[in-house]
């Protein structure tokens, strides 16, 4: 696993550093226990649980068999559930952070003209 910020407070892009793949983006701060999987990216999605919001599904690489939901309620049960994990503890289980509150690895901050040059390139 590797970790990469697109700016100093950036969030967090976990990715395999094997080759490159995606895995997660989440917010830099273990409190704030969200991370949004990239799904097709996953070899056994199931076991994430269940997908509770689609963004963007229109640009999925397969046809999207449910709705996504609308992005206030997916905002509402985001908000709910990172309020649960911080009153219960349960935000210190994290495969991504240690004890003392910092990323497993270190992130690679890409530097102004990396940045540049990452937004300039067509997708």
């Amino acid at each position: 696993m590797a970790l990469l910020q697109l700016a100093p407070k950036g969030l967090y892009r976990w990715y395999a550093k094997c080759c490159n793949t995606p895995i997660c983006n989440m917010v830099g701060n273990p409190k704030f226990s969200f991370a949004g999987f990239l799904v097709a990216n996953i070899a056994e999605p199931e076991a994430l649980g269940p997908i509770r919001f689609r963004y963007k599904s229109e640009q999925a690489l397969e046809p999207v068999s449910e709705p996504s939901g609308s992005m206030i309620g997916f905002i509402a049960r985001t908000v709910r559930a990172i309020a649960a994990e911080r009153f219960s503890g349960r935000w210190k289980q994290t495969p991504f952070f240690g004890e003392d509150g910092r990323a497993i690895v270190k992130p690679y901050v890409l530097s102004e003209a990396e940045r540049e040059k990452a937004y300039s390139q067509p997708s």
